[in-house]
């Protein structure tokens, strides 16, 4: 009987420990916009994080939100497609090439943006999520958004932060 309610209790904190305390589930990371620079040549980043990132270390997948979700006001954001990535070198991600999507009408909504796509300038090109520092002992680290076209070298940057 004893050993019976033993090997439950282990199982119980096994599964506990596999689920809650691994790489298995995805960490939010709330981004910044920048460090960018302004018309007077000077680094800024925005204020306030308007998007956010999810990671999953374990099946190496990240999501991006340009405009994160706000549960209070009934909006999803607006996201990207959940994207397979790989490791480069020791502290170098990057993700597979993706297009963007076209904005839903709630999406353009929200944003008050009357344009098809989130970033117009490049809405037929190849893009890249790259993170180029190690995200799980790093806080903050960059992300990187770009094109893979050489002669069209197209870069949005964010500094992210895990969630408090």
């Amino acid at each position: 009987m004893k050993n019976k309610l033993s090997k439950k209790i282990g199982l119980a904190f096994l599964l506990f420990f596999i689920f809650f305390e691994s790489k298995s589930l995805a960490k939010d990371y709330e981004c910044h916009y920048g460090p960018f620079k302004d018309e007077n040549g000077i680094n800024r980043v925005d204020l306030f994080p308007f998007s956010k990132v999810e990671i999953n270390h374990f099946f190496k997948k990240i999501t991006f939100y340009p405009k994160k979700p706000r549960p209070s006001l009934k909006y999803d954001g607006v996201k990207l497609e959940t994207l397979n990535f790989t490791k480069i070198s020791k502290s170098s991600y990057k993700t597979e090439k993706f297009k963007q999507r076209k904005l839903t009408s709630e999406e353009k909504e929200f944003i008050k943006n009357p344009k098809e796509y989130f970033w117009e300038e490049v809405k037929d090109d190849y893009l890249e999520i790259w993170f180029s520092t190690d995200y799980r002992n790093r806080n903050p680290f960059q992300l990187e958004i770009v094109t893979n076209i050489i002669q069209n070298k197209w870069v949005q940057r964010y500094t992210c932060y895990l969630t408090k």
